[in-house]
């Protein structure tokens, strides 16, 4: 008896400090599914609501689930019968999806389309179409107006290039608002659209990476160059990755592929943050001030404080193909399922880092007054 009493005090005392998907009050990840999610979008007027899209084994559609309570449960809710790269989703449970459809033919030339759907993906109708061997491979919306929606169309089967294209009807209609182009360009002058971040608070506002980083604060009538994160360090590598705050759309981080930037006057200087590291894609939540997410292949990092300080967070252990961060929560979407991490708001900050050198651009004329 007295063994037993002491086992349990033991046990007692053990109890707390155990590992536990449910009593660590988010600080683990939980999994919930669907396997094989490869793109991932949450509802910015209902934070809880998640989408997944599953490709097909040929890739030619994607099974669409939606969880109306950020992750707990998952409903299939029918297939997308196209080659789904990017969704991007907008208020009240409109979804848009890029990619691209493989035109019947000799030789099946992908053909560069976007989708819509006004159910929260259970029924789609075509909104863009391309020409043939394009790709949509870059995809936003606002979260706060479903009419504005930008993607980046880009030539995959030969030459080089892409446009930046809009829609501020609902993809009604569109048209191409990419920084101008000197007329007859050498080739290594038409690049391709790498990366955008339309501002959260105010979807007129974007952050674009074709060539060069861009700013416009006019939905594209007029680009502005953004000074080239890292030059204060000699290193100048560029951008890889764009993401603006939700408090304030001058608020702007950046990728070089390695170090993580952040501007706070929208991007004419920049700061180095303390992360570094393989860095694969940069986030913000639309919802919550402050919160930025980076992740590398395996790796996701956590900032609650602009990205002044960072943590890393727990090792899910498989590959990471796609994240998407709203009202505080964090998605993942592996091979193995879609796991999510609750409540990043809460994750204590490090102590303070000392700030870092800045480098700004000389104001110049806006590439739509050239």
């Amino acid at each position: 008896m007295k063994r037993a009493a002491r086992l349990g005090a033991v046990l007692c005392l053990l109890l707390p400090v155990l590992p536990s998907r449910t009593a660590s009050a988010g600080r683990a990840w939980t999994e919930s599914g669907p396997s094989g999610a490869a793109a991932l979008a949450v509802d910015p007027a209902d934070p809880r609501r998640v989408f997944a899209a599953v490709p097909s084994r040929d890739g030619a559609a994607a099974e669409i689930f939606v969880s109306p309570d950020a992750g707990a449960t998952w409903r299939d809710v029918g297939l997308a019968a196209f080659s789904l790269t990017k969704m991007a989703a907008a208020p009240s449970g409109v979804i848009y999806a890029a990619g691209f459809e493989a035109e019947s033919g000799e030789f099946s030339l992908p053909v560069a389309a976007i989708w819509k759907s006004v159910d929260s993906g259970v029924s789609w109708r075509a909104a863009y179409r391309s020409r043939f061997c394009s790709n949509a491979e870059i995809l936003a919306a606002s979260p706060i107006d479903a009419s504005f929606v930008y993607a980046g169309v880009n030539i995959v089967c030969h030459g080089f290039g892409g446009a930046l294209m809009k829609s501020d009807d609902g993809g009604a209609t569109w048209n191409d608002v990419s920084p101008p182009l000197p007329p007859d360009p050498p080739l290594e002058d038409f690049q391709p659209v790498a990366g955008l971040a339309v501002a959260p608070s105010d979807p007129g506002v974007l952050y674009l990476l074709q060539g060069a980083g861009w700013r416009s604060d006019d939905a594209g009538a007029n680009w502005m160059p953004l000074a080239i994160p890292g030059d204060a360090f000699g290193s100048g590598s560029g951008f890889d990755a764009l993401a603006v705050d939700a408090g304030s759309p001058s608020r702007v981080y950046s990728s070089d592929g390695h170090q993580v930037f952040r501007s706070l006057d929208s991007g004419s200087t920049w700061q180095a943050t303390p992360l570094s590291g393989d860095i694969r894609q940069l986030l913000t939540d639309p919802t919550v001030a402050d919160v930025v997410v980076a992740r590398s292949e395996t790796e996701v990092f956590v900032s609650s404080d602009g990205g002044t300080t960072w943590r890393a967070l727990p090792p899910i252990g498989v590959t990471i193909d796609d994240l998407a961060v709203g009202g505080g929560e964090i998605y993942a979407a592996t091979g193995m399922g879609v796991f999510t991490f609750h409540d990043v708001r809460v994750i204590p900050s490090a102590p303070d880092q000392p700030a870092p050198a800045t480098r700004r651009l000389a104001a110049g004329p806006s590439a739509g007054e050239r």
